[in-house]
């Protein structure tokens, strides 16, 4: 199937990268700001119908219906990547340095409706803050699911990464990777490409980055990816967002500059320490 979800597209990078690809995108934002931006950079393709922007926030099913549609959206004009409709969330932002927080009122969006309406795509990328786990489950609806998904990975609760696996497998995935997002940027297409067309598009930091069977490195098993999981949340409490150095101003400057100072000194750095880290999962039925 030439479809492709793309949940949460913050500045459009990977819908750009799918464009591209030849692919059909339907892209959900809830920012007012970034959906101005969309309109903007991919009048074309919106026009042509190429891509579908969804406008609004996804919120988990338990949460009641508000009587008019609408939901609190906390924007982060410090980094656009962590608005969220979490407000527990906004107190992670201003721990982590980031306290200018804006309040929107925003439009509730079923995924589930908008799956019956454009059809189960080929790969879903999921990356909206907090609600990762609750767009994963809506696909228990669906007796298809996408061959490939991913998500961002959990950092700071090992029980609630092993939950993202365990919801990943008993929606039938058993083929995983971890992949480390901050060096994205220096993942290279393959050619022939083996998802959708040849793009030569350059992957950008911050992105999500290539998909499927273009995606590098070798599918693991749940026990396998686990195990590589146990390794980087070492890294994580060692040097993590919530480490001794991650919980003080000086410290997140460290960590975010540390790979910057070190490629000053010649030192070739081939991916951030801990960074961060998305699962790509593939599905049973997915063809080889």
């Amino acid at each position: 199937m030439n479809l492709v979800f793309d949940i949460g597209m913050k500045d459009g990078e990977d819908s750009a990268l799918y464009l591209a690809k030849g692919f059909h995108v339907v892209a959900f934002e809830a920012d007012p700001v970034l959906i101005q931006q969309a309109h903007r950079r991919f009048e074309k393709e919106i026009r042509s119908g190429r891509l579908h922007l969804v406008e609004g926030a996804i919120v988990p099913e338990s949460w009641p219906a508000a009587p008019d549609g609408k939901v609190r959206f906390y924007r982060n004009p410090g980094n656009s990547d962590w608005g969220t409709v979490l407000e527990e969330w906004t107190l992670r932002n201003q721990v982590l340095g980031f306290s200018r927080i804006e309040e929107v009122e925003v439009d509730a969006v079923d995924l589930a409706a908008q799956i019956r309406k454009f059809g189960v795509p080929h790969y879903m990328k999921i990356d909206i803050e907090g609600v990762d786990l609750d767009c994963l489950n809506t696909l228990a609806q669906f007796d298809q699911r996408p061959e490939y998904v991913s998500i961002e990975s959990e950092k700071r609760s090992f029980a609630a990464l092993e939950e993202e696996l365990e919801a990943l497998s008993k929606l039938g995935y058993q083929s995983f990777k971890a992949v480390q997002q901050g060096s994205v940027h220096r993942q290279h297409e393959p050619l022939p490409a083996r998802e959708g067309e040849y793009s030569g598009y350059t992957i950008r930091l911050g992105s999500s980055g290539l998909f499927g069977r273009d995606l590098p490195g070798t599918w693991k098993t749940r026990d396998e990816v686990l195990r590589q999981y146990r390794r980087i949340f070492w890294r994580y409490r060692l040097l993590g967002d919530y480490s001794f150095l991650g919980s003080r101003d000086s410290g997140r400057w460290l960590l975010r500059n540390a790979s910057a100072l070190l490629e000053r000194l010649g030192l070739d750095v081939p991916r951030p320490v801990p960074g961060w880290f998305d699962t790509h999962a593939r599905h049973v039925d997915a063809a080889a």
